[in-house]
C-alpha cells in the first residue's frame, strides 16, 4: 500500500483588484508631496514674494502626507490571496504592500478576527 501523493495547497481567497489601484494611489500620492516640496522651494528662492507657491506647496505637502498615511492604514492588512494546506494545517497570506507583498506562513487555526469584505 502507498501513500496517496500530498496535494499542494489549494487558493480559498484572492483579491485580484486590490495589488494596482493602492500601489497607483501611493505613487500619486507621493508625488504629489514632492509637487509641493518644490514649490516651497521656489517660493523660499523668490524670498516668498508669491503667496500662491507657498500655498500650493503647503497644502500639496499636507494632501501627500494625508493621502499616504489614509492608504497605508486602509490598506495594509488587505489580503491578496490565502492559501490553505488541509493535510498539514497551514496556512500562506500575501498582504497588501505598495511593491511587493508581505508573505505570512501561519497555522490555520491561528487565523482569526480576518475580516471580508465584500
Amino acid at each position: 500500500m502507498t501513500d496517496a501523493p500530498a496535494l499542494p495547497p489549494r487558493r480559498v481567497y484572492t483579491n485580484p483588484g486590490i495589488v494596482g489601484h493602492p500601489t497607483l494611489s501611493t505613487v500619486v500620492v507621493v508625488v504629489a508631496g514632492f509637487y509641493g516640496v518644490f514649490e516651497l522651494v521656489r517660493a523660499w528662492q523668490q524670498n516668498f514674494q508669491s503667496q500662491m507657491d507657498i500655498l500650493f506647496g503647503v497644502f500639496f505637502v499636507g494632501g501627500g502626507i494625508y493621502g499616504f498615511n489614509k492608504t497605508w492604514t486602509d490598506n495594509r492588512d488587505t489580503v491578496l490571496t490565502l492559501d490553505v494546506d488541509d493535510a498539514t494545517r497551514r496556512a500562506d497570506l500575501a498582504l497588501w504592500r505598495p511593491f511587493q507583498p508581505k508573505k505570512i506562513a501561519t497555522s490555520l487555526d491561528a487565523l482569526t478576527g480576518w475580516r471580508y469584505l465584500v
